[in-house]
């Protein structure tokens, strides 16, 4: 069975400002995944 890959990741701002963020922004960056940046999750 094939690993469930987003077509799309909303993170907030703030996310990247810690060393889990950054890896899991950039790994979604690496497999091309869509990432769309949000102030807050409420806003979803």
């Amino acid at each position: 069975m094939k690993p469930f890959t987003p077509q799309l990741v909303y993170i907030e701002q703030r996310e990247i400002e810690y060393p889990l963020g950054r890896e899991m922004k950039k790994k979604f960056e690496d497999i091309e995944v869509v990432i769309k940046e949000n102030t807050a999750h409420i806003q979803i």
